[in-house]
């Protein structure tokens, strides 16, 4: 069973990572030769990265406090990009240690208080936790891991997230650094990013 497991977490976080991987590589890239990547990115581009993002953070959690590999999937990411915020739905296939779907709907916004910074518009999110009927193990799990909080505090900072959990995923394209200068603004229709060491 171990070895079935670690084979399906293998092949969903090849699927993940290929639908990101050009992106990857362009940033990477640009990085790497003129010291900063600039451009400006649509909802498609911003979910693809987003959903890595998303892959990666549930994998950093514990499930009822026991440091388990989660064998999970993004199944669902849609980003759309207008008037200057972004409204997010996405849903997580939990498929070990417990069963679940977990949806999450948010909207992020550009921060009035910081130039070039995001942030959870109203604080705002809706998360829908989807157990079998009679599963109350996956239902206490996910009460005692706290989904709306920890991602509520995950998505304060959406900056830092990107600086965070961005840069383990462009070593495989040839970078090496971290990212000191994250900066991300929406305009009308699309999302600002500036991207550099310093």
């Amino acid at each position: 069973m171990p070895n079935n497991a670690q084979g399906l977490r293998k092949q969903i976080a090849d699927d993940v990572s290929a639908s990101a991987n050009h992106v990857e590589k362009l940033i990477a890239d640009c990085l790497i030769n003129d010291g900063e990547f600039r451009a400006a990115i649509d909802g498609d581009t911003l979910g693809f990265v987003l959903r890595k993002v998303l892959y990666t953070l549930v994998g950093e959690q514990k499930v009822a406090q026991i440091d388990l590999p989660i064998v999970h999937n993004v199944s669902e990411m849609v980003v759309n990009i207008a008037g200057g915020e972004a409204k997010i739905a996405a849903t997580v296939h939990i498929h070990q240690p417990i069963t679940a779907f977990i949806k999450f709907r948010y909207t992020l916004e550009n921060d009035p208080r910081t130039s070039k910074r995001l942030r959870l518009k109203n604080n705002k999110i809706d998360v829908e936790e989807v157990t079998r009927a009679f599963d109350v193990g996956a239902k206490v799990a996910l009460k005692v891991m706290g989904v709306e909080r920890i991602a509520r505090t995950e998505l304060s900072n959406p900056n830092a997230i990107i600086a965070r959990t961005l840069p383990p995923q462009l070593a495989p394209h040839g970078y090496a650094g971290k990212l000191e200068r994250v900066e991300l603004e929406f305009n009308d229709d699309c999302l600002e990013v500036v991207l550099s060491p310093a």
